[in-house]
């Protein structure tokens, strides 16, 4: 999972989370001559593939629906 977070300051000068986003990431284990290679799973792109699928649902059901995937 790559996790994207925006800070901001708000009135008094703290620093506060604006907004945070995660996404999930499906981890080739052999690509040409790499060990691994993670790949950023995307409901409307490529997490259709049966393995992206039961990834992207894995990484979402276990996130939960407190934050938001990108």
């Amino acid at each position: 999972v790559l996790v994207r977070i925006r800070l901001q300051r708000d009135e008094g000068g703290r620093v506060v989370l604006a907004e945070n986003n995660y996404i999930p990431c499906y981890c080739y284990t052999t690509v040409d001559e790499c060990k691994w290679a993670p790949v950023a799973l995307s409901e409307g792109y490529n997490a259709s593939s049966k393995k992206g699928r039961k990834a992207y649902n894995r990484i979402v059901d276990a996130v939960g629906g407190k934050v938001k995937p990108i």
